[in-house]
């Protein structure tokens, strides 16, 4: 009779039925933790197992009661032994596997079963050290091989998680910018829109543009900035899509609920060389009396400045004579002054807001002749 005492009983059981595949099949049986290398012998000792309730009398093992479904196919029939239970029999996981993995192992070694007469050899105690606890117990390097392992699970499961809350928190970035790219971004700009063009209520308004200051900082992942208009400031962030292609999103206002006011969607191409980026815009016209409207524009971005902060200057005999917001910029011993304020494009000397904020330059959400001015 065999008694399968302790896990090291059963791993060296295992590790004899391996050992005569192996000799039988020519095949190597890979000993790791993939339940799929033991799959082939699972086949083989499934064959005897099923045929467990017919044979105990002939091959000496306790009886057992008959498959109710014996014409299931593998490995769904009540006796059958998949490559996971050889696994975890092997691995030492299990301490008191199924009897009839025991006897199929028996019998496939001897051709009888756990009640069987045994030779003498066989049937004490099972002590000999299995190729497997003896790794366990002499050689380190497989306790840091499944260490690392599970090491690298747990890395691969908590970079998943972050993922996923970077997305709940709404901070995904798909492409990471480089330094230079950061630097490029990064700084004081010139922004110059010809929205005032498709405000309907303002008969001066043909041909005519604006000029806002932006500051723009990078911050965990994205180009936080505010926007300094002539009239009302925006606030928003920017991303790196991908290499020169930024997108822009903006805001006038958001309220405690979360809703935001007067949003700004944009996507613009960076020419770092002329630090200049021109950007097509879904925003507002910003038409007075509740007649705002959404529009689509194109809007010039020119760099003054790589660093610095703004300030606006107010209460000063300047701003009343200019009718305009006053912002100053400062780094270090530098400063200088911008004055946001509506111009004409046609007594402007630069041609290129000329080209890129004229008429040509908004599309209204709904089609209309009598908005923007063609003369």
């Amino acid at each position: 009779m065999v008694i399968i005492s302790n896990k090291e009983d059963l791993i060296e059981l295992m590790e004899r039925v391996f050992e005569k595949y192996e000799k039988e099949s020519g095949d190597i049986l890979i000993r790791n933790t993939n339940r799929e290398n033991y799959g082939k012998l699972a086949r083989v000792l499934s064959e005897i197992s099923r045929q467990l309730p017919y044979t105990s009398a002939d091959l000496a093992h306790d009886p057992y009661e008959e498959d109710a479904q014996p014409n299931l196919d593998y490995p769904n029939r009540k006796y059958d032994i998949t490559g996971g239970q050889l696994k975890d029999a092997y691995f030492g996981i299990v301490s008191n596997p199924r009897p009839y993995l025991i006897d199929a192992c028996l019998i496939y070694l001897t051709g009888k079963g756990s009640k069987a007469n045994h030779d003498k050899e066989f049937a004490k105690p099972l002590r000999r050290k299995s190729l497997l606890y003896g790794n366990l117990v002499l050689k380190p390097k497989v306790l840091l091989l499944l260490l690392l392992t599970s090491l690298t699970v747990i890395l691969l499961l908590g970079l998943i998680i972050l993922r996923l809350n970077r997305k709940e928190k709404g901070i995904e970035v798909a492409y990471s910018p480089s330094a230079s790219e950061i630097k490029a971004l990064s700084g004081i700009w010139l922004y110059y829109t010809g929205a005032p063009q498709a405000r309907s209520n303002e008969p001066n308004r043909f041909r005519q543009f604006v000029n806002n200051i932006v500051e723009i900082k990078y911050h965990k992942g994205k180009f936080e900035f505010i926007r300094h208009g002539a009239n009302i400031n925006h606030y928003g962030y920017m991303v790196y899509n991908s290499p020169a292609i930024v997108s822009i999103h903006s805001y006038v206002s958001r309220k405690k609920n979360g809703e935001v006011l007067s949003p700004s969607h944009s996507l613009g191409r960076l020419d770092t060389l002329k630090k200049r980026m021109v950007a097509l815009s879904t925003t507002w016209s910003f038409e007075s009396d509740n007649r705002d409207e959404i529009i689509a524009i194109r809007n010039l971005y020119h760099k003054v400045a790589d660093a610095g902060s703004l300030n606006q200057i107010i209460n000063t005999q300047e701003n009343a004579a200019c009718n305009c917001k006053i912002i100053e910029w400062r780094h270090g011993n530098s400063t200088k002054q911008y004055k946001l304020q509506y111009k004409h494009l046609d007594k402007d000397e630069n041609e290129e807001l000329k080209s890129h904020l004229n008429e040509e330059s908004i599309l209204l959400l709904n089609p209309r002749k009598d908005v923007v001015l063609l003369e």
